[in-house]
């Protein structure tokens, strides 16, 4: 059997969800014959069941943003719901596709020591992006490759060629409940009502809606316009497979699986996910600061060129 720490379960965020089902996908090929066991990360899990989930010989944890700059004592208060002992009795884990959380100060020694414990010492790990790279080495880890998301492992360039260049009748668009900018994303909702025929909005996290609704009150023109996409990933595959539509909003994984479903795809950057996503393989993303330009690029003709680190990849997989 081979631990799979689940980053979607009981998670408020579908992007999770777009994340584990990739990272399952390349597992389950990797490891076609065993017995692949999901154990949850947002909850603290019983003492039997974290001895159950180090019984094996591999443990991976998939994607997110689940590291950071400090370490709790208590499992409770973790993203990865490990207390800081946990580290010295488990069996260390394999990161893939694994971020850091946000742009921050120096991490503290607590979360040193628990990655320094808690992570492989003999296997590669797969990390999403450079910056995260770099946190992990300035804590000690060193044996990292940057293989990006594993949700862009199936945005080959013959994938990426039935992108469309130029932009299509209709639009979805989503926002972040707790990245808000109400001028800047009032902005985005406008142009995007002046530009498409039909606008839809889908609510990939918990109070995403709320915030919708919030914004439609304080000066948002033909409002009415905006049509509702259930909030869950079914509904999103459909809108984005039965219509001539284009993605834009704040949401990144939302955007990367537009990208998967061969839709044009504008990611509004408002973390340092997107935006390093951006500089390390060129992922299609618009700082929200400059959302005045956006206009001219929906109407513009481009077609994304990923970057995708395929020897970064490749050498990561070979590994087992």
């Amino acid at each position: 059997m081979i631990t799979v720490y689940d980053t979607a379960t009981g998670s408020l965020n579908i992007g999770d969800t777009i994340i584990m089902e990739a990272a399952m996908e390349e597992l389950e090929k990797i490891f076609s014959k065993e017995h692949l066991v999901l154990y949850p990360t947002h909850y603290a899990l019983a003492k039997s069941t974290l001895k159950k989930s180090w019984d094996n010989d591999l443990g991976f944890v998939c994607g997110t943003n689940l590291l950071r700059n400090y370490w709790r004592w208590r499992a409770r208060k973790n993203q990865w719901s490990l207390g800081f002992f946990d580290a010295f009795k488990m069996q260390p884990a394999i990161l893939f596709g694994v971020g850091w959380n946000v742009y921050g100060d120096k991490t503290e020694w607590k979360a040193k020591i628990f990655y320094q414990k808690a992570l492989r010492k003999d296997i590669l790990h797969s990390v999403r992006d450079s910056y995260t790279e770099s946190k992990l080495k300035d804590c000690g880890v060193m044996n990292i490759v940057n293989t990006g998301c594993p949700t862009l492992w199936g945005l080959t360039d013959k994938k990426m060629s039935n992108v469309p260049k130029e932009k299509a009748d209709s639009v979805v668009f989503t926002l972040t409940d707790y990245r808000q900018d109400s001028n800047q994303d009032r902005a985005l909702i406008n142009t995007l009502i002046l530009n498409y025929s039909e606008v839809y909005f889908w609510p990939q996290g918990s109070e995403d809606l709320i915030y919708f609704q919030d914004l439609l009150q304080k000066d948002v023109p033909n409002g009415d316009r905006i049509k509702l996409v259930p909030s869950n990933l079914r509904a999103f595959n459909e809108v984005l497979s039965v219509n001539d539509i284009d993605y834009v909003g704040t949401r990144l994984h939302a955007g990367v699986r537009a990208l998967q479903l061969t839709k044009r795809s504008i990611i509004i950057g408002v973390d340092n996910r997107a935006i390093e996503m951006k500089e390390d393989v060129n992922l299609p993303v618009v700082n929200r600061a400059s959302i005045a330009e956006l206009s001219e690029l929906i109407n513009g003709s481009w077609k994304p060129s990923l970057n995708i680190p395929w020897n970064e990849i490749e050498k990561w997989k070979a590994q087992f």
